[in-house]
């Protein structure tokens, strides 16, 4: 029988493996080919702009989408 796994037990994992790129290596990472997904909230994003090119799918959407 295959184990149940959790959104909880998904975002552990991927944190793992999280670096943290300032913008000069996030820009580089895009023209690389990466894809940044902007997780913060409208308030967040309206206080502090936006990211040119990311996609938005707010934290708990995205959570929710992965359950």
């Amino acid at each position: 029988m295959s184990e149940y796994v959790t959104v909880e037990r998904l975002l552990i994992e991927a944190r793992a493996r999280l670096e943290r790129l300032s913008p000069v290596e996030a820009q580089a990472a895009v023209q690389a080919g990466a894809i940044l997904i902007d997780i913060r909230s409208d308030s967040q994003r309206d206080q502090d702009g936006t990211l040119p090119g990311a996609r938005f799918i707010p934290r708990n959407v995205l959570e929710w989408r992965l359950s």
